[in-house]
């Protein structure tokens, strides 16, 4: 068999566990650092769902097709017990995580009354423990966004019922479980983990969110998190078993596996690194077994400069490719014929711009792979300016738990572990279409000149804020100004004040390294600055600081600057380190 398909025997699959290191990696990324955006109606619930599945993974072992529904299985489950599509639906949720296969009680742990969370598959249990590694800090708001506690009205009267428990009045309790929370009945054979078309709970239609795209979400925050491998699943379950051998027997070791022959851990899973220190024991010295541990992990396939995407040149030379153009035309085309188009036809015309897209992306990405394995590996600190640096202006919870989740100290029932459950259950259900700065936000649904702000287009709601509250500060300036600062939040109507606060900005330029306007949600969460501006003391600090919130006039006034330079050019910005800039175009630049 093997000669006639040609396999490569000596192929097998990397052996590399999912580290704590690793994870804290991950989760950092997603929560403080991570520029994706998420799509449905509640976008970052995905977040909050990709985080309670990893950590389901990594503290049970499970495989990935336990925790989410595998395609494959789902397929034969159809086929066999299945005679429409509406029971097949109901048939695919018997293979994921549905709230059935979860208990919550409140139990006497150590002495101490304790939340303790029952999977199906493996006993979890966790309180005292970092944020990032707490289970139920993620899965309590899932459950309180769902309404799905038969009792209760959401976690809030769960942790208060557990506060209100006294020691004193259990000493002739014999059974240690105190409690248990009841979830809703219809809610049983829901899926805790479903696709972004049913995160509304009460609208699920029993789906659940499949093996194949959890794997891909994750494979994809591990390169943004700077790996170059894909990070999977079975990693975290291979870290676990790894962990489990040093400290238990091989029975717990097969049980918390799932596995019927012990040779399954060596011939599959143990890592061809052991744990002895053959130097130290040869010498009968000191082991150490720190750098074992780092080499069993994936620590050393991460880069954490890894490119997200193409340099200037690279970039450049991929728009200019045949085969790129060629999609890029086809796009347009169907642009144009959507534009003319009636309603019925709409729909096919739409499914063919996404193949065309999807086309240029793989292509992208194909790219990009090649140019990664060409990129040195560099050490240092990362830049921490992603778009999420920026877009957390006008997300108060998103900000709050980049803060909050971080800290090691915390746990669930101290205030920042409060906080930040409020916060994660405020994310999991609720979206808006037009986020807002404290500094340019109605009152009550209405601007300041008294107008319902939701009569106002979607996207024009900030610039009527913005000029409203202008107008309004500008009568109550003794100068007739008035100007918002979008990188402070603050409203200045005092010249002298804005003139000395300009300055201020100048004189740390590094935080206005990044030049491009950036909207967010409607909503302007960084202006545009010209870097030729940003580096001419003759213009004075206001006009150097000038702030674009419109791309088209931020371009325009960008290109009358690049249209007068040719050939080779030193960066203006004063933060700028990059020498031997080249104009490729007339409108693009490369190093």
């Amino acid at each position: 068999m093997k000669t006639q398909v040609s396999l490569a025997v000596d192929a097998e699959m990397p052996r590399d566990g999912l580290s704590p290191n690793d994870l804290t990696i991950l989760l950092t990324q997603l929560w403080c650092r991570d520029f994706k955006e998420y799509r449905g109606k509640y976008p970052d619930r995905s977040r909050v769902q990709l985080t309670a599945s990893i950590l389901l993974y990594c503290f049970t072992s499970a495989r990935t097709g336990e925790v989410h529904e595998p395609t494959a299985r789902r397929s034969i489950s159809r086929q066999k017990d299945s005679c429409d599509d509406k029971d097949a639906n109901l048939q695919a949720t018997a293979m994921a995580a549905c709230y059935k296969h979860f208990t919550l009680t409140i139990e006497l742990v150590d002495g101490i009354p304790m939340l303790v969370l029952t999977y199906a598959r493996q006993f979890v249990k966790g309180e005292e423990v970092p944020p990032f590694f707490n289970l139920l800090l993620f899965m309590l708001p899932l459950f309180s966004a769902d309404r799905a506690f038969r009792h209760y009205k959401s976690y809030v009267e769960v942790l208060d019922e557990l506060d209100s428990i006294k020691l004193s009045d259990l000493d002739s309790q014999s059974n240690h479980v105190i409690s248990r929370i009841h979830f809703r009945e219809d809610l049983l054979d829901t899926p805790i983990f479903r696709p972004r078309s049913e995160l509304d709970c009460e609208k699920s239609t029993g789906r659940a969110r499949g093996a194949d795209l959890f794997g891909k979400e994750f494979a994809a925050l591990g390169y943004r998190s700077g790996y170059e491998k894909n990070v999977t699943a079975r990693a975290c379950r291979r870290w676990a078993l790894m962990e489990t051998d040093k400290k238990y027997s091989q029975t717990a070791r097969m049980k918390h596996a799932s596995h019927t022959e012990a040779r399954t851990f060596g011939r599959s899973y143990a890592h061809p690194v052991c744990e002895v220190d053959g130097p130290a024991t040869y010498l009968d010295i000191a082991s150490r077994h720190e750098h074992i541990q780092n080499r069993r992990s994936m620590g050393v396939h991460r880069n954490q400069n890894l490119w997200q995407s193409l340099p200037a040149k690279a970039e450049f030379e991929f728009q200019e490719r045949e085969d790129v153009i060629a999609l890029d035309k086809e796009f347009e085309r169907l642009s144009t014929q959507l534009a003319k188009t009636d309603t019925e036809t709409k729909k096919g015309i739409q499914l063919q711009r996404r193949r065309v897209q999807g086309k240029k992306d793989k292509l992208y990405l194909e790219e990009l792979k090649r140019q990664r394995v060409q990129q040195c590996t560099q050490t240092g600190s990362v830049y921490e300016q992603t778009l999420f640096h920026y877009r957390r202006r006008a997300m108060p919870e998103r900000d709050l738990l980049a803060h909050k989740l971080p800290k090691k100290s915390s746990t669930i029932r101290s205030p920042d572990g409060l906080e930040a459950m409020k916060a994660l259950e405020a994310i999991c259900n609720q979206y808006h279409q037009v986020t807002y700065r404290s500094g340019l936000q109605p009152v009550n649904g209405r601007c300041v000149c008294g107008e319902p702000i939701d009569r106002f287009r979607a996207h024009r709601r900030w610039l009527h804020l913005y000029r409203c509250y202008k107008k309004m500060l500008r009568q109550m300036s003794d100068d007739d100004f008035a100007e918002f600062c979008y990188e402070c939040d603050l409203w200045f109507n005092n010249q002298n004040e804005w003139h000395q606060h300009c300055q201020d900005h100048l004189s740390e330029p590094s935080e206005l390294l990044r030049c491009d306007p950036i909207i967010f949600r409607n909503c302007p969460v960084k202006p545009g600055y010209c870097p030729f501006c940003l580096g001419n003391p003759s213009l004075g600090p206001i006009r150097q600081m000038e702030q674009y919130l419109d791309m088209s006039k931020w371009y325009d006034h960008v290109h009358s600057h690049l249209s007068h330079l040719s050939g080779e050019f030193h960066c203006r910005h004063p933060a700028c380190t990059q020498t031997g800039m080249r104009v490729l175009d007339g409108t693009r630049i490369s190093s």
